[in-house]
């Protein structure tokens, strides 16, 4: 069993041992319990093949953005090494696909263990920030919004769907006088498949020119702030930690 040496002072390196098909779960297992000030200070890093070998070089800063590079690739990107042996490595979808590769987090995550998998995503992203590390993240403009603790509205909505953003334009332009021949109400169906009503009733009540409005309103907020809400929560939690 490696041991992780505890600091006795600021300036003191915190070490950990990485190991190659498990690039997540061997980082997440050894600084998951690291403070703010050893996020901040230096983390050296050794690399492990997968037969549990060690891997020539000292970390004199190169193999901690080849770290970083590499576990961001895994977690933002779905992106996992070769040989990967879990779920963890091969992605574990923790955040998907939207518009244009961008990337966002996977709403269905939503256990207290995939909480504290996100408040760690935040470190690991805080900390390439924080050292200047320039990584591969294009994160969806609404999700960029959620770290900047700005609120999403209707016209995000092309960052996470353009074909759904185009047809609440359509809905919001129609000048017919009889939306009710759209036949839309006021919920909408997540992807457990369970209908969520937007207004008490909400299945019952049919979007209108009088109501259209409240309608986009409150869809945008579903899918844009409130899908995600707990997600972003925690992933701002760890960024906000190291930034």
């Amino acid at each position: 069993q490696r041991v992780i040496p505890s600091r006795t002072w600021q300036a003191d390196p915190v070490y950990c041992d990485i190991t190659r098909g498990r690039v997540v779960e061997t980082a997440y297992q050894q600084m998951r319990s690291f403070s703010p000030e050893e996020w901040k200070g230096a983390i050296k890093i050794k690399f492990y093949d997968r037969q549990n070998l060690p891997e020539a070089g000292i970390d004199g800063g190169g193999v901690f953005r080849e770290f970083l590079n590499e576990i961001c690739k895994i977690v933002f990107r779905n992106r996992g090494e070769e040989g990967a042996v879990n779920e963890r490595e091969t992605g574990g979808n923790w955040f998907v696909e939207g518009v244009e590769n961008t990337v966002f987090p996977n709403s269905e995550k939503t256990s207290p263990r995939d909480g504290e998998m996100y408040e760690f995503f935040g470190k690991i992203l805080g900390k390439a920030v924080y050292e200047g590390v320039l990584v591969d993240v294009p994160f969806a403009n609404f999700f960029l919004s959620k770290i900047l603790r700005k609120t999403n509205y209707y016209n995000d909505l092309i960052f996470l769907d353009k074909s759904f953003y185009e047809s609440i334009l359509k809905l919001k332009n129609d000048t017919s006088g009889n939306l009710e021949s759209w036949d839309v109400n006021f919920s909408v169906t997540n992807e457990r498949g369970r209908e969520i009503e937007l207004v008490p009733g909400g299945r019952k009540v049919l979007v209108n020119e009088t109501n259209r409005l409240q309608y986009i309103y409150l869809m945008a907020n579903y899918k844009l702030n409130h899908l995600i809400a707990y997600q972003s929560k925690q992933f701002l939690k760890g960024f906000s930690e190291i930034i």
